[in-house]
């Protein structure tokens, strides 16, 4: 058995699932390296859940998944506003607005990565806007920053008993007689 120090976080894709997901990443601060394979996690005396190992050299970073904690309630609304508008040449836009709540029934504080979609235009004819928050380059607690995915990002600590709420809103603007869809 070997004992790893771990920095703790809460993975969010409330968009997917409504369950935190608890992620350990370790350092494998020992002289030999990790094989990859099944490995049986514990915290403490206490079993966990079964992983799968990477083959991690010594030094490397160790990232392992630990299965959804129900002390953290996710909660996800999607709402859709659609309007119209020109008389010869029709545009139509629809403003989307995603509230995200994350409330901790843990005592203490826990550290969450919060991720949604912002949709990519790869047409010059269709438009995406964001209208809220504001996307910052530099990550910070509560900040939200856009990813190489797409993805918009917020990283936030949560104090015990407390919850944190998002409103994401974005637009996407094109000609009426074109039909998108998200993938």
């Amino acid at each position: 058995m070997i004992s790893l120090k771990s920095q703790f976080s809460y993975v969010i894709i409330p968009k997917l699932s409504e369950h935190a997901y608890l992620r350990s990443i370790s350092t494998n601060q020992t002289t030999f390296p990790f094989l990859a394979g099944k490995a049986n996690v514990f915290m403490g005396d206490t079993f966990v859940t079964n992983s799968e190992l990477k083959n991690t050299n010594p030094g490397e970073e160790l990232t392992l998944y630990l299965g959804a904690d129900s002390t953290i309630v996710v909660q996800y609304k999607e709402s859709l506003f659609r309007e119209t508008k020109g008389i010869i040449s029709k545009t139509s836009k629809t403003r989307y607005l995603h509230e995200i709540s994350v409330k901790n029934s843990k005592k203490k504080e826990i550290q969450c990565i919060i991720f949604d979609q912002l949709p990519k235009s790869q047409d010059s004819d269709i438009k995406v806007s964001v209208i809220k928050p504001k996307i910052e380059e530099k990550e910070g607690d509560g900040v939200c920053t856009l990813n190489n995915m797409h993805n918009v990002k917020w990283q936030k600590a949560i104090k015990g008993g407390e919850s944190y709420s998002i409103a994401f809103e974005f637009t996407v603007e094109h000609p009426s007689a074109k039909n998108i869809r998200f993938t």
